[in-house]
């Protein structure tokens, strides 16, 4: 069973350096060591954590800022000893067991600042810009059908033009969102050419769906 607490690790060289002010330990119902953690007047925490079978699933430090905990660095690992993810105060980097790059984002003070990519089998599908943890920016990736999206986004809301595209490249059509809420839609045929401008909202609803304009 996966050790699921939000861990915190490093190396063991770090130990020295915290006095011992705090030492909590967690077992499992089998009476073997969870893990152990040392906390300094509630700012500064070491972890080290276990798997039910022995395994290491990782160790680290980390601080308490404001009530939030920021990573100085530490790193999770699969059951079978393979590195699941590596988190500091700058890079949140995940792998899948293979050793395949799964996830990167950029980070500062624990929260999500710069791009977060998502890859499959080596490859990019999705891609969003954040600030102070919400989306702010471009966030671009591939649809099931091999098709293509580029949606702007304002402090957490859509705001701006959606637009999709076929897998030949060709735009599908464009929706036009105010804080989440649609206002137009346009479509284009094969070749680009439009096809149609929806501005009204019995439209909208009859073609995008009720819940993509908050409005109504």
């Amino acid at each position: 069973m996966k050790f699921l607490l939000i861990t915190i690790f490093f190396s063991l060289t770090v130990f020295t350096a915290f006095s011992q002010d705090s030492i909590n330990r967690v077992y499992y119902s089998n009476g073997s060591l969870s893990s152990f953690q040392i906390e300094k007047d509630s700012i500064f925490i070491y972890e080290k954590s276990f798997y039910e079978n022995g395994e290491v699933a990782g160790e680290g430090v980390g601080r308490i800022k404001n009530g939030k905990f920021v990573p100085l660095n530490f790193k999770r690992f699969y059951d079978t000893g393979e590195l699941w993810y590596s988190i500091n105060d700058s890079l949140h980097v995940s792998f899948e067991k293979d050793g395949s790059l799964y996830m990167k984002t950029e980070m500062c003070c624990g929260e999500k600042n710069g791009i977060m990519e998502y890859y499959a089998d080596g490859k990019l599908i999705y891609s969003a810009e954040y600030k102070n943890d919400l989306k702010n920016g471009k966030t671009a990736g591939y649809k099931q059908d091999g098709g293509y999206f580029e949606i702007l986004y304002n402090k957490n809301k859509m705001n701006g033009p959606a637009k999709y595209f076929a897998k030949t490249g060709i735009l599908e059509k464009e929706l036009y969102y105010a804080d989440d809420c649609i206002i137009k839609a346009i479509y284009f045929d094969s070749k680009g050419r439009v096809l149609r401008t929806i501005t009204s909202k019995k439209e909208l609803i009859l073609t995008e769906g009720k819940s993509i304009d908050c409005r109504l």
